[in-house]
């Protein structure tokens, strides 16, 4: 028993170094975010209790061992797709480590995964939906300028809420905008988000400040803290199902892209605005627009059906 315990406790130990030496990794070198860096270390963390589990080091698993992980876990081909991309960053920092000297994953070919096309709304749809949220109360205007600024400024969720009062420039008329991985960029605010934010400013956001007038950022909750990513999703689908609308918040954000481009907006000026390190991430929304153009040809042309 005694034996058996020594040896658990020595993996534990191992794991957790290997996994805090990964976090520092993810952080530090691929500059991920907070939430991205969780959700591979808890990939990361079930990988290697496999691997102990089959009494097999870190340092010399095989694409065979790979492969029957993979087949253990029984999940769509995007998550399998997403996985395999998680251990390929695991093993490149295993390489970068010296721990050991080669990738397995670059034996094991890439799920493909249909990717499907981003839900967008038409721009009658989003003047509706934030139309219908009623800015005569305290929360109603708090949430009718931040989804405004979600859709008019193509802001992530986790940027929304991440805002603060010093990100803020009236004058310029900008955001400054943390992104994934602290990617900083500037956003426009244009003139009905402007309009909204002082009304914000001047009645509501004072109410909810009143008990934490220390309170660094712009969207505040009741209590002057700052608001969850989960209350403003819940929050958003309120609204929509008072709509009869099916979207989700970051619907807004695909909106805001999709519309630029509809406008004739340059792709490269889009990806800034977005944020997006590679532009075959922006390059999906020319697709949206396209589908939507053939869509419209097939209902109005008398040979669209052909």
């Amino acid at each position: 028993m005694a034996n058996t315990m020594t040896i658990h406790q020595s993996a534990d130990s191992v794991s957790s170094d290997l996994l805090d030496s990964f976090r520092q990794f993810l952080f530090v070198e691929r500059r991920l975010s907070s939430a991205t860096v969780s959700c591979y270390c808890s990939e990361v963390s079930r990988y290697l209790d496999f691997l102990y589990s089959r009494k097999a080091a870190v340092e010399d698993a095989s694409a065979d061992d790979i492969t029957e992980f993979l087949g253990l876990r029984d999940v769509s081909s995007r998550t399998s797709s997403r996985i395999i991309t998680v251990l390929r960053v695991f093993n490149d920092f295993l390489i970068s480590s010296h721990i050991r000297s080669d990738n397995p994953l670059e034996l094991i070919g890439q799920v493909k995964v249909h990717k499907n096309l981003p839900k967008v709304l038409k721009t009658d749809e989003v003047d509706e939906l934030l139309s219908s949220i009623d800015g005569s109360t305290v929360l109603g205007l708090r949430d009718r300028t931040m989804f405004e600024a979600i859709y008019s400024c193509g802001l992530r969720v986790s940027e929304a809420v991440g805002l603060k009062m010093s990100d803020y420039d009236r004058e310029q008329g900008v955001f400054r905008v943390i992104g994934k991985g602290d990617k900083q960029r500037i956003v426009l605010v244009g003139h009905v988000l402007s309009e909204l934010l002082s009304q914000y400013f001047a009645t509501s956001r004072p109410v909810l400040v009143r008990s934490n007038p220390k309170c660094r950022f712009i969207f505040a909750g009741r209590r002057g803290d700052q608001l969850t990513r989960a209350l403003v999703w819940k929050r958003f689908k309120e609204y929509c199902a008072s709509c009869g609308m099916d979207a989700k918040v970051h619907t807004l954000r695909h909106s805001f892209a999709t519309h630029l481009l509809q406008g004739g907006a340059d792709l490269r000026v889009v990806q800034e605005l977005l944020g997006h390190r590679d532009i075959r991430t922006t390059q999906i929304y020319t697709h949206v627009d396209t589908d939507q153009l053939q869509a419209e040809f097939n209902k109005h042309h008398p040979d669209g059906s052909k």
